[in-house]
């Protein structure tokens, strides 16, 4: 299907590349194991997740893999969603960079499209001018 954009359209990206619908789930995903978690750790002592705010940063921060230690579940069940938590994040980031290469592999073919056509009406007419002098 062609459809027009221009060079680095983030809305391009997003909307026809669907790549609203991923974000939305994973920001979703995100949140929940961070509150998730919340339940699961604020009840140990030793946890120092004890808000929700703090468990949805603990989740943003891991999901990023940035790992600032500041927060990190000491439960089983707690570790057990952040492993799954690191590799939706794994997932996410993959996603993300598919869908940003698949908007500039796809500019650079439209690119081609567009003068394979222009080639293509080129020789129509010559062939054209060529039936009407027979």
């Amino acid at each position: 299907m062609r459809h027009a954009h221009k060079k680095w359209d983030i809305w391009h990206i997003l909307l026809h590349h669907r790549l609203n619908y991923v974000l939305l789930a994973a920001i979703s995903f995100v949140i929940f194991v961070g509150i998730a978690v919340t339940l699961v750790e604020q009840s140990n002592i030793q946890s120092n997740i004890k808000t929700v705010g703090d468990g949805i940063w603990w989740a943003f921060v891991t999901v990023a893999a940035v790992g600032y230690g500041d927060h990190v579940p000491v439960t089983l069940l707690g570790r057990t969603f952040a492993v799954l938590l690191m590799f939706v994040g794994i997932a996410l980031f993959s996603i993300i960079t598919a869908n940003v290469a698949s908007f500039f592999v796809e500019e650079d073919e439209e690119k081609e499209l567009d003068e394979i056509h222009a080639r293509i009406d080129q020789l129509e007419a010559k062939i054209d001018k060529i039936l009407e002098n027979k």
